[in-house]
């Protein structure tokens, strides 16, 4: 499979920006299920702030999607200031699809784990090298950049922006590591 044909093919079905959000909609939602199925059991009484998300994935959910639209945003800022020609749609395009790639994997490596537990490890790792490759590749499409570093650099930035705005929002909330307040 050639992941720049891949996403192309993505970015020229030109579906609206709704609909992409919809698919990850429905892809967070799966994976919260999933999720939800193979975790193991939380202490109600223990009201740490990851325990309240597994105990809540519809609120776990809510914070996914806002992190993504905040992570395509970021993306489509951060190509575009590297020189990118990308729309917002077309970074919300190509990011959707490895959403989707990505909850495929999810479900392969859980059949995997019943039936050859000891391959997990080496698969997990093989397949996130193979995402971020992909990805980065996507990216790079949906930016036309001719560089894959380039394209890499603006996916650092981005993250490094989205974790400093998801840290200053957390400090907003009220939501400080265990033990930094005591």
């Amino acid at each position: 499979v050639d992941p720049k044909a891949a996403a192309r093919k993505v970015i020229d079905l030109n579906l609206p920006a709704a609909v992409h959000l919809q698919i990850t909609g429905l892809m967070i939602v799966l994976a919260a299920a999933l999720s939800a199925m193979f975790s193991a059991p939380v202490d109600a009484a223990d009201q740490t702030f990851m325990n309240v998300l597994v105990q809540n994935p519809a609120i776990t959910a809510g914070l996914e999607m806002v992190v993504f639209v905040l992570v395509v945003f970021a993306l489509w800022r951060a190509g575009r200031a590297f020189g990118g020609t990308g729309s917002f749609d077309e970074v919300l395009a190509v990011t959707t699809w490895n959403q989707v790639i990505s909850l495929v994997i999810q479900v392969l490596l859980i059949i995997v784990i019943v039936f050859l537990p000891a391959l997990v490890p080496l698969l997990f790792l093989a397949t996130l090298i193979w995402r971020v490759y992909v990805f980065v590749v996507s990216l790079q499409v949906a930016h036309a950049f001719d560089n894959v570093f380039v394209t890499a650099g603006v996916i650092l930035l981005s993250l490094m922006g989205v974790l400093m705005v998801a840290g200053l929002a957390a400090m907003v909330f009220g939501f400080y590591p265990q033990g930094a307040m005591s």
